[in-house]
């Protein structure tokens, strides 16, 4: 195994949870009640713009540095899973039967990223 990959994977899966959690909170201040304005000088709206900007910044890195379909697979479960388990366990939402559908979603995304074949070695920058 590369050490490149096994890099963007780490980064990915860095990038999956700052992204997870960015959303958890965007649905915590959006459930606050406050609109317009006040959704801006909300703390948390702040949080969650830190949060997502963070994990976009190491997304992109992980792009860089490894192959975009391990890394998209990645930090697409992992930024799905966490909100919703998140508001499962601290909002009270009953998610019920929908967990089939996210577990079913995940493996999907699991599949398609892990399952391709990539022929091009990644080439190290001097």
């Amino acid at each position: 195994m590369d050490i490149i990959n096994v890099d963007s994977k780490i980064l990915a899966s860095i990038s999956g949870v700052l992204l997870g959690f960015s959303m958890f909170f965007v649905k915590i201040a959006i459930s606050s009640g406050l609109f317009g304005i006040g959704f801006f000088i909300n703390p948390l709206t702040w949080l969650a713009a830190g949060l997502g900007l963070a994990g976009f910044l190491i997304m992109q890195k992980s792009f860089h540095d490894g192959y975009v379909s391990v890394s998209i697979s990645l930090i697409a479960g992992i930024s799905i899973i966490i909100p919703v388990v998140l508001a499962n366990m601290f909002l009270g939402e009953v998610v019920g039967m929908d967990w089939l559908g996210i577990v079913l979603i995940l493996l999907g995304v699991l599949i398609l990223g892990f399952g391709s074949k990539h022929k091009e070695k990644k080439v190290k920058k001097r």
